[in-house]
C-alpha cells in the first residue's frame, strides 16, 4: 500500500513539476551559462523516469504479476536504472565543477564553456545507457513465480555475475561520488571562505546548492545501494541468500521507491534556487 501510494503521489506532483520548470528554464540556455545545460539533463532524466512510474505502479497494483513482456520489462528497468546513473552522473560534475569554477577560474576556463557542457553531458548519458543496459540485460527480466506470477526483474537470489557487476558499479558510482562529493564540499567551503572576491549572496547559493547534493546522495540514494551492495555480497561470499532476501525484500522495495523522489524534489529545489524560474511563471500568468 505504501509503495502504490508512494508512486501515485510522485507521479501526479512531479510530472506537471518538471514539465514546468523545464519550460521556465528552457530561455536559459542561449546563455553562456553550463549549469541550466546540466539542470535540463537532470529534468529529463526525470521525465524518462515519470514515463516508466506508471508501468511499475501497474506492477504493484497486480500483486506484482508482470503482463506486458519481457521486452517491455527489460525496457522499464533499463530506464530506472538509466534515471539512477544519470541522476548521479551529472550531479557529480556539477559539484566537481562548481568547485573548478570557484577555485580555478582562469586554470580551466576551458571547462566553463556551454560547448564543454554539451559535450559533458552527452558523454555522461552515453556512460549512463552503458551501465544500464548491461545492468537490464544481465538479469533474467523475466519469470515465473512459486505462485504461477508472471515477474519483473525479481529473480532471487540474483546471478553471482550480475552481483559481482551490481557491486562494483556500486562502488564506482555511487560510494566513489560520495566521496568525491564530500571532498568537493569541503574544499569549496575552504576556497569560499578564503575569497573576498565571491559576494555574500554567491556564496549562500554555491554552498547551498552543494549542500543539497550531498544530501539528495545520502538520504535518497543511500538506502537502496547500501542494501543492494549486501545482498550482492551475500550472493557473492556464499551466504544464506534465502533468508537475507526474506529479510530485506520489503526493506528494497520502500528504499527503491524513496530513490525516486528524486523526480520531485529536483524541479523543487530548481524552483526554490533560481529566481528567474519564477519571474518567468509570474510573466506568464501576469501576460494571460
Amino acid at each position: 500500500m505504501f509503495v502504490t501510494s508512494f508512486y501515485s503521489i510522485i507521479f501526479i506532483l512531479a510530472l506537471p513539476l518538471n514539465c514546468l520548470v523545464l519550460w521556465a528554464m528552457a530561455p536559459q540556455l542561449k546563455t553562456e551559462q553550463c549549469l541550466p545545460v546540466y539542470a535540463m539533463n537532470l529534468l529529463a532524466s526525470n521525465l524518462l523516469l515519470l514515463a516508466a512510474l506508471p508501468f511499475s505502479l501497474a506492477y504493484v497494483l497486480q500483486n506484482y504479476h508482470w503482463t506486458l513482456g519481457a521486452a517491455a520489462c527489460t525496457l522499464v528497468h533499463a530506464v530506472f536504472f538509466l534515471h539512477l546513473f544519470v541522476s548521479v552522473l551529472f550531479l557529480t560534475w556539477i559539484a566537481v565543477m562548481r568547485y573548478v569554477a570557484v577555485g580555478h577560474p582562469l586554470r580551466f576556463s576551458a571547462l566553463q564553456t556551454t560547448r564543454c557542457s554539451y559535450l559533458s553531458s552527452a558523454a555522461l548519458w552515453l556512460v549512463a545507457i552503458a551501465l544500464s543496459s548491461t545492468g537490464a540485460f544481465m538479469l533474467p527480466s523475466h519469470g515465473q513465480t512459486n505462485s504461477n506470477r508472471s515477474s519483473c526483474f525479481e529473480t532471487y537470489p540474483v546471478p553471482r555475475d550480475y552481483a559481482l557487476f551490481h557491486l562494483v558499479v556500486s562502488i564506482l558510482f555511487y560510494f566513489l561520488p560520495c566521496l568525491i562529493l564530500g571532498i568537493m564540499y569541503l574544499l569549496i567551503q575552504r576556497t569560499l571562505r578564503g575569497s573576498s572576491s565571491v559576494q555574500a549572496v554567491e556564496r549562500k547559493r554555491i554552498t547551498t546548492l552543494l549542500a543539497f547534493i550531498v544530501m539528495y546522495f545520502a538520504v535518497l540514494f543511500g538506502p537502496c545501494h547500501v542494501i543492494w551492495s549486501y545482498r550482492c555480497i551475500v550472493v557473492l561470499l556464499g551466504g544464506d541468500t534465502c533468508s537475507v532476501e526474506k529479510t530485506l525484500s520489503l526493506p528494497g522495495q520502500v528504499t527503491l521507491a524513496v530513490s525516486n523522489l528524486s523526480a520531485l524534489l529536483v524541479p523543487v529545489f530548481y524552483m526554490a534556487s533560481f529566481k528567474s524560474i519564477w519571474q518567468r511563471i509570474r510573466c506568464h500568468t501576469a501576460g494571460t
